[in-house]
């Protein structure tokens, strides 16, 4: 195995400095630059990834490009962790979830030197968004006892300009854009006022351009090879919703409360809308089916997808979805769980693999057994939304990818499909003040 030029010359970036974020595009090979960056660094080595990428991606990619000795202590016990981490230890690497963090770091907040690590790699940094959360505290607690830090993102800018704060925060402990998140935010946003870190944000005059030129000297930046892959087209499905559902919907927005079930804020709201649109709404306990006009269209949808596609991926955004799915699809449609062994099943026999983006939207190759997807309901997050077709439109995939999507008119569906299209403007507007910047 040999590592493509662009990723030879990160890795090469990277043994040259102590900091380091690694930015590329869905597919583009950070994992494999990642896993090779073990073989050039002294010290042990600890790696923090989400549990689902661990067993698909990371230990592959640990065996393939390496010959370190690892360990996997996503959903160990504290002591068993303690003892992994230990000095007399024989492995070379560790594998730990964001989870496990704050954890190790009330048992190991000084000790990590000590037993023997000296290199940190964060994986999917663009979920340590918040700089108050758990994990980005935790993880500036550790950060000096490590001599080589790397981070690895997709999407720095998936949300908003103010990720890419905490995102730099955990790589290089404040020494782009400093320890002190008012002033950060001051610095290039309006509409804040002193002692404020939240609420709407809107960056200054020439802030992007000001804050992509302060975050280019830690970025190493993998060529964008999507230009090369089979086209990706969208087929939108628009359905009309059902009148009394649209009527309890127009209840709801008014009133803020509808059949006992109370809104008690717009972001309590936007949920229930989105909940109405796919025909329920949530109480304490279960959820109540005004009409499942959204999930007969889907199952017939892809009952039909699969007379001309051996695999399909089926996405579902509500429990209430997945669950009325595999109801109305019945037993002679097989269907797998993102699990190990039910990715091994759809593999092998096909059928529909039905899941939520958040158990496939990250580090899962599967170009080479589909290239149809479906959504039944749109997603409010465009970094779930890219990965999650990442996962069959990227390198290895040989036909051209359809992705499916159910929208409702007259619903809460345009908002959020507007919201996703302001989102993919800030990656491309990065991307091309990157480009500008070289």
């Amino acid at each position: 195995m040999k590592l493509r030029d662009d990723q030879a010359a990160a890795l090469d970036t990277i043994q040259s400095r102590r900091y380091s974020m690694l930015y590329g595009t869905m597919g583009s090979g950070k994992t494999a630059v990642a896993a090779s960056c073990v073989n050039h660094w002294t010290g042990r080595t600890l790696i923090v990834a989400p549990v689902r990428v661990i067993p698909q991606v990371w230990e592959a990619e640990l065996e393939r490009w390496t010959g370190a000795e690892y360990t996997v202590c996503a959903g160990k016990t504290p002591s068993y962790v303690d003892g992994v981490l230990a000095a007399e230890h024989p492995c070379d690497v560790v594998l730990i979830t964001p989870d496990q963090l704050s954890g190790i770091t009330k048992r190991w907040a000084r000790e990590l030197h000590v037993a023997g690590f000296r290199n940190l790699i964060v994986d999917e940094v663009s979920g340590f968004t918040s700089p108050g959360s758990n994990r980005v505290k935790a993880l500036r607690r550790l950060h000096k006892q490590f001599t080589n830090v790397l981070t690895l993102t997709g999407t720095p800018v998936s949300d908003d300009w103010g990720a890419l704060y905490a995102e730099c925060l955990v790589t290089d402990g404040g020494a782009t854009l400093g320890t002190l998140q008012e002033a950060f935010y001051q610095r290039y946003f309006a509409n804040l006022p002193p002692g404020r870190t939240y609420g709407k944000r809107e960056l200054l005059p020439g802030a992007a351009e000001r804050l992509t030129a302060a975050v280019a000297p830690l970025l190493i930046t993998l060529d964008d090879y999507r230009h090369t892959l089979p086209p990706k087209q969208y087929v939108n499905r628009w359905l009309d919703m059902p009148e009394e559902t649209h009527e309890v919907a127009k209840i709801l927005a008014r009133d803020y409360v509808v059949d006992d079930i109370e809104a008690v804020n717009d972001g309590v709201l936007s949920g229930k809308l989105q909940q109405l649109a796919s025909g329920v709404l949530y109480d304490e306990e279960d959820y109540i089916e005004y009409d499942n006009l959204r999930v007969r269209i889907a199952a017939h949808m892809c009952n039909n997808l699969l007379a001309a596609n051996s695999h399909l991926m089926v996405m579902y955004t509500l429990r209430a979805d997945q669950e009325r799915m595999t109801h109305t699809l019945g037993v002679d449609v097989r269907l797998h769980r993102p699990t190990p062994k039910g990715l091994a099943g759809w593999q092998d026999k096909g059928g529909i693999l039905l899941a939520h983006p958040k158990s496939v939207g990250h580090g899962l190759n599967l170009a080479a057994y589909c290239n149809t997807l479906v959504w039944i309901a749109p997603h409010w997050s465009r970094d779930l939304k890219d990965q999650t077709e990442a996962r069959i439109w990227r390198t290895g995939q040989t036909k051209e990818v359809t992705i499916h999507n159910i929208y409702m008119r007259d619903s809460i569906d345009r908002a959020l499909i507007a919201r996703l299209n302001s989102k993919a403007e800030y990656d491309a507007t990065f991307r091309n003040y990157l480009k500008e910047l070289k």
